[in-house]
């Protein structure tokens, strides 16, 4: 039997979905720890730690005085405490709201089921031992009629029992998720994006599981309202097209889609970050414990190109990345040609020679297996 784990969600953002009122906030998240019973523990002993140092013994808040983001390095330090001390994961639910279209979630009791009814059924259905422990919201009587809605909504009888919304001063390791769901709310938002969110990704996504994008369109992995003048929105548009159309193919394989969702996520997050191969490798192995390699990767990475996926290399960088701007691309296809000018430029010579010895009408480019070869170097010459 799987060992039980221990769920703590809190969420970023309010239910209000007109994002035109000063001070709404663009997107809803909802971000889940997970942590094995072996480690619970240690989960207290981490929290305990950072209320000592950072909060005198006091609540764990995002949005505390000393967690403002003049102190963001104080932010990250926490970040880093926690990742380097903690074995978990983080489920996250990312709501857009400027693309939420629905009237029914315009009420607040419903959004509210709507999203923990989300977040319920991705934990059932990856986790056959848990326990629950969502941020209570609104009132004590809605955190009752949560509990019937969820057990009908999702035919679980025994819900009851493992699911509890409750607050974060009675089960403190809600106050983890706060820290989590807050510097989320950096990356993921236009209203409270951080130019530095780059590093608070750089701390935690490899604790991270693909998040749920809702709802699931294009737009969603597009830095609309987000500044960033270097992306080109044509080309980034056209390589995520390209990639969710993969990712969606029920016969493509499924390690292959989970790297490319990776590179997704690091598209929207930080798409000039080049990914370094060993992070690629600990993210899957993450999800899959496959043992997956380096040269598995590069090889994958091969075979998604070959499929017309613009999946970058620089020249003098480390890494992988989805081409997001034409510098991209010209770096995509400088890449390739350093490799082939100079076997060009050695056919060239040993056509040179064989022509010194045969005779300067002789080629063997002339053999109609090589009428491609001829072609290119016909057009090499001319340059």
């Amino acid at each position: 039997m799987s060992e039980k784990v221990f769920i703590y969600g809190d969420e970023f953002g309010t239910s209000h979905l007109d994002i035109s009122v000063q001070g709404n906030i663009s997107h809803f998240i909802y971000a889940s720890l997970i942590i094995q019973e072996k480690d619970i523990n240690e989960a207290y002993k981490v929290r305990q730690h950072l209320s000592d140092k950072y909060f005198s013994g006091g609540k764990l808040k995002s949005n505390s005085r000393g967690m403002k983001d003049k102190n963001f390095d104080k932010r990250l330090e926490i970040l880093r405490y926690i990742t380097e001390n903690l074995d978990f994961k983080i489920n996250t639910i990312v709501a857009d709201k400027s693309l939420i279209k629905s009237k029914g979630l315009e009420f607040k009791e419903v959004f509210y089921k709507y999203f923990q009814s989300m977040l319920v059924h991705n934990i059932i259905t990856e986790y056959e031992r848990f326990e629950v422990y969502a941020h209570r919201v609104i009132s004590d009587e809605f955190a009752k009629d949560m509990y019937t809605y969820l057990d009908n909504k999702l035919n679980t009888n025994t819900l009851f029992s493992s699911y509890k919304m409750v607050d974060d001063k009675d089960e403190a390791l809600v106050q983890l998720s706060d820290i989590i769901v807050g510097s989320l709310g950096r990356v993921f938002t236009n209203s409270h994006y951080h130019s530095r969110s780059n590093e608070i990704m750089d701390i935690i996504h490899l604790k991270m599981n693909t998040p749920t994008f809702f709802p699931y369109k294009i737009n969603n992995h597009l830095k609309s309202g987000i500044p960033d003048f270097n992306v080109d929105n044509d080309i980034n548009k056209m390589v995520i097209n390209d990639v969710i159309k993969y990712i969606e193919d029920d016969n493509n394989n499924k390690i292959k889609k989970d790297l490319l969702k990776y590179l997704l996520f690091m598209n929207k997050v930080s798409p000039f970050k080049m990914n370094e191969i060993y992070e690629i490798v600990s993210k899957i192995n993450f999800l899959h414990s496959n043992n997956i390699t380096k040269d598995n990767v590069r090889s994958m990475i091969k075979d998604l190109r070959y499929d017309g996926i613009l999946i970058i290399s620089a020249s003098g960088k480390s890494g992988y990345k989805l081409a997001c701007n034409e510098t991209d691309v010209v770096n995509y296809f400088s890449h390739y040609f350093k490799y082939v000018e100079p076997m060009l430029a050695k056919i060239e010579v040993a056509d040179k020679k064989i022509k010194e010895s045969k005779g300067s009408e002789y080629s063997l480019l002339n053999n109609p297996k090589f009428s491609l070869l001829k072609h290119l170097m016909t057009i090499y010459n001319k340059y």
